[in-house]
């Protein structure tokens, strides 16, 4: 269970069409992308970058 005032937020990135934003705690953000799903049907995703709001500058 998520402590108290935790929180995940996933979002699209504003100005790169196709890529997502995930922000928690107070400055961690990552970058992603979805991509053709696997041979076995789930999910493909493309991690893009980690790390800081300066992230955002190029996602």
């Amino acid at each position: 269970m998520a402590a108290a005032g935790k929180r995940l937020l996933v979002k699209g990135a504003r100005g790169s069409p196709g890529v997502f934003e995930m922000l928690w705690e107070s400055d961690e953000r990552a970058t992603f992308e979805y991509a053709a799903p696997s041979a076995d049907g789930r999910a493909h995703i493309v991690w893009r970058r980690v790390g800081t709001r300066s992230i955002l500058d190029w996602p």
